[in-house]
């Protein structure tokens, strides 16, 4: 049940996902939740993204869609759209990519990762004698 929206918007659209997913990667686009549940935003340049977790609108509520919105300056949502209205053929490509992203991010903001690679880097130092 995708969006009807020109072809160019689309490629727009998963271009913006995998540069999220990069920028994200390499600690340039910094997330934090926000009070509602499943729901993250990051600030960029001068607009707002927000990724969001809600129930399908394909699948019912025993699955998942996540959900991109863009916002300006002002706080006006510009743009929105979802894992499903870029992978219309269900295939689940966006789905999978938005997801990783978002796990990743829930253990940067509480700290999981940090703690893990400074406790492995640790280890690694206290056990250099152990070829792995």
């Amino acid at each position: 049940m995708s969006r009807h929206v020109p072809v160019s918007t689309l490629r727009k659209w998963k271009e913006l996902v995998d540069r999220i997913i990069s920028l994200t990667e390499k600690g340039k686009l910094v997330w934090s939740e926000t009070a509602d549940d499943d729901e993250y935003v990051a600030a960029y340049g001068k607009s707002t993204i927000t990724l969001t977790e809600k129930d399908s609108r394909v699948h019912g509520p025993d699955q998942s869609m996540y959900v991109i919105s863009i916002r300006d300056a002002r706080g006006k949502e510009i743009d929105s759209f979802s894992d499903e209205d870029i992978d219309p053929d269900g295939q689940e490509r966006y789905f999978n990519k938005l997801h990783n992203l978002k796990l990743e991010m829930a253990r940067r903001i509480s700290g999981a990762e940090e703690l893990l690679d400074g406790l492995l880097e640790d280890m690694r130092n206290d056990d250099k004698d152990i070829p792995f």
